[in-house]
């Protein structure tokens, strides 16, 4: 997995709007963000897993079915 990168944020305030209330929606949209990545990673992650399982247990039967055979 790759360190996390570090991005410049530039916290826009809206009319009325204080620093602080600014500051906590933007790093509850960052949770909501991260989140999302580690589930996108996960979801990556499980579908190379069920390739690879795939792939072994074909490569499995094939074995099986050569099995005995000298030549092809």
């Amino acid at each position: 997995m790759s360190p996390p990168t570090k991005r410049k944020v530039e916290l826009v305030l809206d009319d009325g709007q204080d620093y602080d209330e600014a500051y906590e929606s933007w790093r509850l949209s960052e949770i909501r963000r991260e989140k999302r990545l580690r589930e996108e990673r996960a979801e990556g992650a499980k579908t190379m897993f069920e390739f690879f399982r795939r792939f072994y247990v074909m490569l499995y039967h094939l074995a099986q079915q050569c099995e005995g055979v000298d030549r092809v």
